[in-house]
């Protein structure tokens, strides 16, 4: 079967180049039809994630991320 293609392929060489020609065409017209958001998305999903911490004030905060010391001067927020 394979021979009788290739054969045939070799005698009608003008349409054999005809056909690659409209496959072509179509292939690009069909590629230029196709919107650009049609492609899907491949980015992965990101979540934005908020924490807080309840009760505290800004110098804690930022003891808490300080240097560790041996001993604490300051203890918390005073109300």
């Amino acid at each position: 079967m394979l021979n009788g293609i290739v054969d045939l392929s070799l005698r009608y060489k003008l349409l054999v180049l005809l056909g690659f020609v409209l496959l072509t065409f179509f292939g690009v017209r069909a590629f230029l039809a196709v919107p650009v958001d049609a492609f899907p998305d491949v980015t992965p999903n990101q979540v934005n994630i908020y924490t807080g911490v309840a009760r505290t004030c800004r110098r804690g905060r930022r003891r808490s991320c300080s240097r560790r010391r041996s001993k604490p001067r300051w203890r918390g927020c005073r109300a």
